[in-house]
């Protein structure tokens, strides 16, 4: 089973368990089998998650340091025209209102940079290095597990989020955010470090209560 995400957000259990069948992924979706890739447009990012209020002081006063030439950006790139400035998590402010509710704008832009960093996915080279960051909002709907029922994969401009093992019908589809090879301790602390959550998945439950005394690769 495999979703291309690149319009309403996709399902994140299943209707039909997918018994024995791993990682099926189409070159191209067959016509009406709903794997048609899922545009995504402003509202798919601003429903995304922020945990500005989250961040250490230092990072909010670096952010805010950077807040006009931010503002310039977006100006640049039409994506502050024409809208009303709203609450600071919502709405896209015109350049105008950018300097009549500076304090507010701040916000917005932080609220903004927070969503990104944490429901971007990493851009990575065939070397293995990332050279940057892309949002797919839909894939960010999927939940964290360090023992992950599904495997995200870059495709061109499109992520591919495909089962790797055997589903059953209502289970819920996973993907990892880090690396699941960490011990139980720094997954645990990277994943509240970047995404504010401590984990309490099935494998990081056994392994810290000492059912799993092996090393598993994941």
């Amino acid at each position: 089973m495999s979703a291309l995400l690149g319009i309403p957000p996709p399902p994140t259990t299943l209707s039909e368990p997918v018994n024995g069948i791993e990682g099926v992924q189409f070159d191209r979706p067959p016509p009406g089998s709903g794997a048609d890739p899922f545009a995504s447009n402003w509202d798919n990012l601003n429903s995304l998650q922020s945990h500005y209020a989250d961040w250490p002081a230092q990072d909010v006063r670096d952010w805010r340091k950077s807040s006009l030439f931010l503002a310039r950006i977006l100006e640049e790139c039409g994506l502050i025209e024409g809208a009303d400035l709203g609450s600071a998590e919502n709405g896209l402010p015109t350049g105008v209102q950018i300097q009549q509710n500076m304090g507010k704008f701040q916000e917005f832009v932080l609220h903004l940079i927070s969503k990104i960093e944490s429901n971007g996915f990493g851009l990575w080279t065939k070397k293995g290095l990332c050279m940057g960051r892309a949002v797919f909002p839909h894939a960010s709907y999927f939940n964290h597990s360090c023992d992950p029922s599904c495997e995200s994969i870059q495709e061109r401009m499109m992520l591919i989020v495909r089962t790797k093992k055997a589903v059953e019908k209502d289970e819920e589809l996973t993907i990892s955010y880090i690396d699941t090879n960490l011990p139980v301790h720094a997954r645990r602390q990277r994943l509240q470090d970047e995404y504010y959550f401590t984990c309490s998945c099935a494998r990081c439950i056994a392994e810290l209560s000492g059912a799993a005394s092996r090393k598993t690769t994941y």
